[in-house]
């Protein structure tokens, strides 16, 4: 069996992940049905919530459970998937977190099985989609915000390869990728801001040595070193 899943965020409702899945099966054996338990992070800042699909609707969920049962598919053969999808309900700001869970299945013949599976939500899931409303605050008032010592004190920087990008398509993904207002660039210097869920800043610097520049400077500023690093580590993968 194989499963496949995305993250999907949405600005109406930027408190929630909706965790897209699709599974398949390998073998020839028909499924009658397939389970996925997943367990809420240990601090209760990230809680999986049921919810109805194609398939027959999983059982209510207490967001207080330390695990939660999904069915996720139904009479699956070899050669066709079905998909399911959850919510997962962001109860508070927090860095990158693995959701640890297992899949279990019986098939029409009556045996069954399982595996464990991993879920991992990026550092990037704390920072709402992007808005139509334009840049949260101006020019200035970054400036100002980085010259408190206590706003954002967790600086992590690196030099990435373009990769034979333009510079302009590797600022449209830093915007796109950690969810970050372009506020201004010039100079091939550029400035960008966005706010976690929790409302914790987030600056990014970029810099190139110039047009033809084979790699940018990236240097961002979070609260925590544990969010600085990560998303940094997450913009790198998407830059790779």
């Amino acid at each position: 069996m194989k499963i496949v899943y995305q993250l999907r965020r949405d600005a109406q409702r930027p408190e929630v992940i909706t965790v897209a899945l699709r599974v398949a099966v390998k073998s020839k054996s028909t499924l009658s049905s397939v389970y996925l338990f997943i367990s809420n992070s240990p601090d209760g800042s990230l809680v999986p919530q049921a919810l109805s699909s194609a398939s027959p609707a999983p059982p209510a969920a207490s967001q207080d459970a330390p695990e939660i049962q999904l069915t996720i598919a139904t009479d699956l053969v070899k050669g066709k998937g079905q998909k399911f999808k959850f919510p997962i309900q962001i109860r508070q700001f927090n860095g990158a977190m693995q959701l640890p869970g297992r899949v279990e299945w019986t098939s029409k013949s009556g045996k069954s099985g399982g595996g464990k599976v991993t879920l991992t939500v990026p550092c990037v899931a704390f920072l709402p989609p992007l808005s139509d409303s334009g840049a949260p605050i101006t020019v200035d008032a970054l400036g100002e915000l980085l010259a408190d010592p206590e706003a954002c004190p967790a600086l992590a920087s690196a030099s990435i390869p373009l990769g034979g990008r333009k510079i302009t398509d590797a600022l449209k993904l830093v915007s796109e990728t950690l969810s970050v207002h372009l506020l201004q660039a010039k100079n091939f210097a550029a400035m960008f801001y966005g706010r976690a869920l929790g409302g914790q800043h987030v600056a990014v610097l970029v810099k190139a040595s110039g047009s033809d520049a084979e790699s940018i400077n990236v240097d961002i500023k979070t609260p925590a070193p544990i969010f600085s690093d990560g998303l940094l580590d997450e913009l790198k993968t998407v830059l790779a």
